[in-house]
């Protein structure tokens, strides 16, 4: 008798996380389509079509410069609070962290060098070249961003 409502706990737990999870893409889609509503109100559809394209440039170089270095860093700190050393726990994330600051300053350099190609290539002239070495600054601070997100070894 006990099983029988054990798997319905489970059950039910399953079925709140499930609704838990939709409500939040749900709260994520919302908000979404106000930042759009509003970046469209306040720079026109051109506006938002060059929003959506520096968003994409962003993107694409971060796929680029980082290389499965967050997903890969994250399961090598995981390991090593499994092993609960905690001199390995830090060296991993001391190393996760400056990697992270090396990968963003290189992208960030890289990005502004290239942001005359970058326009050339991205809008076919290079009205945007101005535009772009600011984009690899926001490609830093998302690094940054990146970073502070790593766990303590506490």
């Amino acid at each position: 008798m006990s099983d029988v409502s054990t798997d319905r706990s489970a059950y039910r737990g399953l079925l709140e996380s499930a609704a838990l999870l939709g409500n939040a893409g749900v709260v994520t889609m919302a908000v979404g389509l106000a930042r759009v509503k509003f970046l469209g109100l306040l720079l026109g559809p051109f506006g938002v079509g060059l929003f959506g394209t520096f968003e994409a440039i962003i993107t694409t170089a971060a796929y680029i410069f980082r290389i499965g270095v967050s997903g890969s860093g994250f399961g090598v700190v995981a390991l090593e609070k499994a092993s609960g050393d905690r001199l390995r726990i830090a060296r991993a994330i001391d190393a996760l962290r400056r990697l992270s600051w090396s990968l963003g300053l290189v992208e960030t350099f890289a990005v502004g060098a290239l942001a005359w190609s970058v326009s050339r290539l991205i809008f076919t002239d290079s009205r945007q070249r101005l535009a772009i070495p600011i984009l690899s600054r926001v490609m830093l601070l998302t690094s940054m961003y990146y970073v502070s997100n790593l766990p303590d070894t506490n």
